[in-house]
């Protein structure tokens, strides 16, 4: 690989962890200025579930700052780009919007419970899978089908809990931008993340045998 290429991948790398840190910056400052339309349980929720989700990213960017080093992957085809970015939307349209609950209720509960557990369910799935793990498509030498945990349910159980995840923001946040923006952005950036990986991963011995009894991303459905 001559010096210019090694520089390029090297530049497109670091985009996932430029872009992950400028979302961090956007959501600290939208979330102050929001505050101001906040009140009693309202202002102690909407910043608890953003301290969350701010913890989340930077939870996740310790395998992205791993990834600069790889270099970027042709066996990604920008997905994971557009993956980040559609996430990105479907956050900041929660926020930038106001949403339609005038006052708490039972949504409260229920979007905490799909925030929360989606969260864990991904940081679950992340673990489990360990060092086969990555941010970008890439398959080892040494890659494993692995097929307990979050992975006896589902094939990409951490695109399951991502999803949720950001189902619960629709929930607490709701308003129509934000369910656009998780229907007809994150929904598909996930779906077609998933055809690109498994373009790979059924070259994998025992692949084939391991999906044929699991859905990809919801159980019973797809």
């Amino acid at each position: 690989m001559s010096k210019r290429q090694q520089i390029v991948d090297k530049i497109s790398g670091s985009i996932p962890l430029i872009y992950g840190s400028l979302l961090l910056v956007i959501l600290v400052v939208l979330g102050y200025f929001k505050q101001s339309s906040w009140n009693g349980i309202t202002w102690w929720l909407n910043w608890g579930v953003l301290v969350i989700y701010l913890l989340w990213i930077f939870s996740e960017m310790n395998i992205t700052v791993g990834e600069v080093a790889k270099g970027s992957s042709q066996e990604d085809r920008g997905t994971c780009e557009v993956y980040a970015i559609c996430r990105g939307v479907c956050i900041l349209s929660a926020l930038g919007f106001g949403t339609q609950w005038e006052i708490p209720g039972l949504s409260i509960l229920v979007g905490l419970i799909l925030f929360i557990g989606g969260i864990s369910f991904r940081l679950y799935a992340m673990r489990t899978l360990g060092i086969f793990y990555s941010h970008r498509v890439r398959i080892k030498s040494e890659h494993q089908v692995i097929d307990r945990g979050p992975y006896s349910v589902v094939r990409h159980p951490a695109y399951t809990g991502m999803l949720l995840a950001h189902c619960g923001i629709v929930v607490l946040f709701f308003n129509w931008y934000c369910l656009v923006a998780l229907l007809g952005l994150l929904l598909p950036a996930i779906i077609q993340r998933i055809k690109v990986e498994e373009l790979h991963l059924f070259q994998l011995p025992r692949y084939s045998d391991y999906a044929e009894y699991r859905r990809r991303l919801i159980p019973f459905i797809w």
